[in-house]
């Protein structure tokens, strides 16, 4: 039975057989093969991707969830990958295959944000679905302009669009600062890196350290959001003013460390050294 990944391994091996560099065709396969497996065709609308440094994004990718638009930045993730090519212990087998799988994670990152965007707005009442509306800047946002909209008193009006127009500020800073705290950019962490992954396994141990590579970049994310006596999904929503609606949320209590690791929920002390542990082993390893 054909696979997601399984189809995107035929998608890399012809570009590694043939050797041929990433291009914006591989980068429009794979959005396409990802979409056509979650049977959303209207998830992205529009892909435009981008080759050269002055134009448009500086972010290697971005998704406007409102009109679909998709984003790629091809400049920005050639330069990103040199870095780890010069830094890393990656073999020339390793590197024929990490620009591929690096632009898997990318790009279902963003198309998790889609996915994100569709359940935040519907009624949904699960603890993901919960947790993700509460910390979706743009959502709280929404909400904060619907109170002007729904406002008939003068004044008032001019207090909520005060409110308003201070909360866009101040979220955008937090979100700028607290960013790898957002439960809503670890769940689309999660998504990318468990496709990127699984994908790897597909390739049948023919690569060195490619899998540990990417498990070392899924730690990295983790271990700057899990801080002492805290952690990042409280870290964030507290930031937002919004720590008593969180502790509204009812979170099932018998959830395994993997999910709670999704959403940036509460670990054990074990668990947060037992991640740094694994980081730490991978950077010995790999790590010039």
């Amino acid at each position: 039975m054909e696979t997601i990944e399984l189809e995107l391994k035929k998608i890399i091996l012809d570009y590694v057989k043939n050797n041929r560099p990433l291009d914006t065709d591989y980068l429009t396969q794979v959005i396409l093969t990802i979409i056509k497996y979650l049977e959303n065709p209207k998830l992205i609308k529009i892909i435009d991707i981008v080759t050269k440094s002055q134009e448009k994004t500086k972010k290697m990718a971005y998704i406007d969830i409102y009109t679909k638009h998709l984003t790629i930045n091809l400049y920005k993730i050639n330069e990103w990958l040199n870095y780890f090519i010069t830094n890393f212990n990656l073999s020339p087998t390793d590197i024929s295959y990490l620009s591929f799988i690096a632009t898997i994670f990318i790009i279902s990152h963003e198309i998790r944000h889609a996915l994100q965007f569709e359940d935040i707005y519907s009624s949904k009442k699960d603890y993901e679905t919960e947790i993700l509306r509460l910390a979706d800047v743009n959502y709280n946002l929404s909400c904060e302009k619907a109170k002007i909209l729904y406002t008939s008193n003068y004044l008032s009006i001019l207090k909520r669009t005060f409110n308003y127009l201070s909360k866009i500020y101040s979220y955008d800073r937090i979100y700028m600062k607290y960013y790898n705290f957002s439960p809503v950019e670890i769940d689309a962490n999660n998504y990318g890196f468990g496709l990127a992954l699984d994908t790897i396994d597909t390739l049948e141990n023919d690569y060195d350290n490619l899998y540990a590579f990417f498990e070392l970049l899924y730690l990295e994310y983790l271990s700057h959001a899990y801080l002492k006596d805290t952690y990042p999904a409280l870290t964030f929503i507290t930031k937002l003013g919004l720590r008593k609606s969180f502790e509204y949320i009812s979170i099932p209590k018998n959830l395994d460390v993997n999910e709670r690791l999704s959403l940036g929920l509460k670990i054990t002390n074990s668990e947060q050294e037992e991640i740094r542990s694994l980081r730490s082993n991978l950077l010995r390893i790999l790590k010039k």
